[in-house]
This record gives structure tokens, C-alpha cells and sequence, in this order.
């Protein structure tokens, strides 16, 4: 018999805190400007995917369309401005319950996604442009 899911809140305060860590790790590997601009497009990324995979839903709709920018010249939310909302939300069982729970499932995809990515961007630095090549 397998437990229960954790509630969406924790599910999410989890999510925010594996999101600050994988943008403190992505942030810390350079000083310079390209590394935070590359951070950006993931995330917004990431908050692409989860519109148009949930965007659609009557329940998750209002929620995803506020993560979107008003217009080009004003910055989006962020990432972790969509997470704070699911966790403040107060579901009850039922249609919303099940909803969020999937975009919760597909965020902890997208981040895992991310780590993955980076953690192999990481391993390829550390190894050099001469990777693979025998020694001299």
C-alpha cells in the first residue's frame, strides 16, 4: 500500500527551495552577465512549457496567465513567484486538487531537467575542451 501524496503546499515549498538552489548553483559557477541571462531562459522556459501544457485548464489558467509578462517591456514573474501561489493555495480534494498536483508534477520534472543539464554542463567544464583526448 503505497502513502498518500504530500500535500501541494509542501509539494511546492519543496519545489521552491530545489528551484533557489539550482539558481544559487547556476548563478555561482560565473560573474558574468551571460550566466544570469542563461538562468532567465530556463526559467522562462520552464514557465513556457507549464502554460501550454496546463494554460488550458479552466482551474490553472488564471494562476499561468499571471506569470505572464503584460508586455514586452515589463519583466515577467518569475518561476518562483508561480510556486509561492501553489503553495498558498487551499484545495480541497477534487478537480483543482488533481490539476495542481500535475503542474506540480511537471515542475519537479522541468527543475530536474534543469539540474541534469547543468550538472552535465558542470562535468564537461571541469573535463576541459581536450576531453577524451589522449595525453600528450
Amino acid at each position: 500500500m503505497s502513502a498518500p501524496p504530500a500535500p501541494t503546499a509542501l509539494q511546492a515549498m519543496s519545489l521552491m527551495g530545489r528551484w533557489a538552489l539550482f539558481a544559487q548553483r547556476f548563478g555561482a559557477s560565473c560573474n558574468c552577465c551571460s550566466q544570469s541571462r542563461e538562468l532567465e531562459q530556463i526559467e522562462q522556459r520552464i514557465l513556457r512549457t507549464l502554460r501550454l501544457r496546463h494554460g488550458a485548464s479552466d482551474l490553472l489558467a488564471p494562476l499561468l496567465a499571471a506569470t505572464e509578462a503584460a508586455d514586452p517591456f515589463t519583466p515577467p514573474d518569475s518561476l518562483a513567484d508561480l510556486i509561492r501561489a501553489l503553495a498558498l493555495r487551499r484545495l480541497a480534494a477534487g478537480a483543482e486538487f488533481d490539476a495542481t498536483s500535475a503542474l506540480l508534477r511537471d515542475l519537479d520534472a522541468a527543475i530536474a531537467l534543469a539540474e541534469r543539464g547543468a550538472a552535465q554542463a558542470d562535468g564537461m567544464a571541469a573535463d576541459g575542451p581536450n576531453r577524451g583526448s589522449p595525453p600528450r
